[in-house]
């Protein structure tokens, strides 16, 4: 008898082809290309960062698989050109880790260069559930980007403070995306706390 799947999974990202950041920051999910591996609904996933200009990578944050349709077809704009066509699934961005897992090639701890996605070709990797927990752990738990307001609002300064130096850098597109998307919600809080004219002098 097959020993059953975990309900884990690492899904690549190219830092080159997606605005993984802006997607946060807007508070949308997205499709992912799956190739042969099939993700279930309610499935966990890593978002594995490949290497960026400066040689870094690993897992730049969290997901939640929400359907699997092998004739899904949708993605948003938050992809640079036509993404790759074939069987995708959508996911749902759930945290990024409370210490950042971006690191030089030569200095990817053990827990991260045991991955899969780590050494092999290919969109989407199994995650053993021994190897997730290595992950949570190293990362020091998850700082949540969906649910309340507020812990929204905790991740997008997360993002922001690693932008300044604290673990990784944010690209301008990103960092302007984030920041809209801040003004945007503070807009919307100070509205519906009954102000009538809210002036966005964010430029």
């Amino acid at each position: 008898m097959a020993e059953p799947v975990s309900p884990f999974w690492a899904f690549k990202w190219r830092p080159q082809t997606y605005d993984l950041w802006g997607a946060i920051a807007s508070g949308v999910g997205d499709t992912w290309l799956v190739g042969g591996s099939r993700p279930n609904p309610g499935d966990e996933g890593l978002i594995w960062q490949t290497l960026d200009r400066e040689g870094r990578r690993g897992v730049a944050a969290f997901c939640t698989v929400t359907a699997a349709d092998p004739d899904l077809r949708d993605y948003t704009d938050h992809w640079k050109g036509t993404p790759i066509p074939g069987p995708r699934v959508a996911i749902r961005y759930t945290g990024v880790p409370r210490r950042s897992l971006i690191f030089p090639r030569a200095a990817l701890p053990i827990e991260l260069s045991a991955l899969n996605v780590a050494r092999s070709q290919g969109p989407v990797f199994h995650v053993t559930e021994e190897q997730w927990n290595a992950v949570l752990e190293l990362a020091g738990g998850i700082v949540p980007i969906s649910g309340s307001e507020i812990d929204h609002a905790r991740a997008i300064i997360e993002l922001l403070a690693r932008g300044r130096g604290q673990g990784f850098n944010v690209d301008a597109d990103a960092r302007l995306a984030i920041e809209a998307f801040s003004m945007r919600r503070v807009r919307e809080l100070l509205e519906r706390d009954g102000w009538d004219i809210v002036e966005d002098v964010h430029a």
